[in-house]
């Protein structure tokens, strides 16, 4: 399980890495008018990361994590198979020099033998193949962070939504920060989209807590592991 430990370290400093970008735009001059969404974006990969660690580590039987972590390797070797297959499609094919083709031919070779070991391993186990959802990876995120204070909880699912809204360039979270302004058409209501710096706060702050938990149940299972099997449970 040495890769399913590397993947999942990776995992939470990769949404570390966000999160300190973001603190860095932020810091000194605060969130200028027109960066308060990209901050939002910023963050969203670090909510991810920390919400995807604690998702796949927090499952006291190990069987349920081993399936959790097949789940997720199985998810991103499909994606990177796209990726790949997308250089091989013509007419970008054609196009290619042979290095550039047979590097992408290697890499959907490997992405696809990564794959399908994934989904045997789980089928092995008695498991199905099925996406992560990753909505439900934040609500149980949440509910592990703050256990005890549903309004928290709230706030990182709601932090999650409107800073996916914003990486997708949806226009819905406008509706949610935006300031109405006066209209002189019937039936048309114009909102005012601007810096919001407790709503940035609010992201950040929940990015921080998943990622710092992420790495403290890593840090507790990788202790347990080491101590063997007769250590007691890691606490949550």
């Amino acid at each position: 399980m040495a890769d399913a430990a590397r993947q999942h370290r990776c995992m939470a400093l990769h949404g570390l890495s966000h999160r300190t970008s973001s603190r860095m735009q932020t810091s000194h001059a605060g969130v200028p008018d027109d960066d308060a969404v990209a901050v939002q974006s910023l963050l969203r990969p670090a909510l991810m990361g920390g919400a995807q660690v604690l998702w796949t580590l927090q499952p006291e039987s190990q069987d349920e994590r081993v399936r959790r972590q097949l789940l997720v390797i199985h998810e991103e070797f499909k994606e990177s198979r796209h990726l790949a297959r997308e250089a091989l499609e013509l007419p970008l094919r054609d196009a290619l020099p042979a290095s550039a083709r047979q590097a992408a031919e290697r890499q959907l070779a490997g992405a696809t033998e990564r794959q399908s070991k994934a989904s045997a391993e789980l089928r092995r186990r008695g498991f199905a193949v099925q996406p992560v959802n990753m909505t439900d990876v934040i609500k149980d995120a949440a509910a592990l962070v703050a256990a005890d204070d549903v309004w928290r909880q709230q706030g990182i699912r709601s932090a999650w939504r409107l800073a996916s809204g914003d990486a997708h360039g949806k226009i819905w979270p406008t509706i949610h920060r935006g300031s109405p302004l006066p209209s002189t058409t019937p039936g048309m209501v114009l909102l005012e989209d601007g810096p919001n710096i407790s709503m940035v706060g609010m992201t950040a702050g929940c990015a921080y807590a998943l990622t710092k938990a992420a790495l403290d149940l890593f840090q507790q299972r990788c202790a347990a592991r080491a101590a063997g099997p007769d250590a007691s449970p890691p606490s949550q």
